[in-house]
């Protein structure tokens, strides 16, 4: 069984809030009516916030991979079945995503991070 811990993935809502925060800002200053900004800001909050509860939800989650590429998300000592449903690999980086019937996350997983050899044997789980 193939462990992932939180401190060794990076959550990509993470990138998603950082660029909400930038279009509140560009929203913020464009020259529009007070209507459409306030309309445009309500909006890029809510979605904000929902973004910083599924990041809370999902901080201190353990990903368990086993020998029949079944998918594991760990939360709170409950163990809820997911599956690959997409992966993207770069140079020295895989992105995830893991979707179940309630639970769903995407990450990021850096080789630097996790280490050479956990980082092949994630990749040859996946493939």
């Amino acid at each position: 069984m193939l462990f992932i811990y939180p401190k060794d993935w990076f959550d990509v809502n993470k990138i998603g809030l950082g660029v909400i925060a930038i279009c509140v800002l560009i929203v913020l200053f464009l020259n529009q009516p007070w209507w459409f900004t306030l309309l445009a800001e309500i909006i890029l909050l809510a979605y904000s916030y929902f973004l910083m509860q599924k990041i809370k939800r999902y901080k201190s989650s353990i990903i368990l991979v086993n020998s029949e590429n079944q998918w594991v998300i760990e939360q709170d000592k409950q163990r809820f079945e997911v599956e690959l449903k997409d992966y993207w690999i770069m140079t020295g980086y895989l992105f995830l995503m893991l979707k179940g019937e309630n639970k769903s996350v995407s990450i990021m997983l850096s080789r630097r991070i996790i280490g050479a050899v956990n980082f092949s044997q994630i990749r040859t789980k996946i493939l």
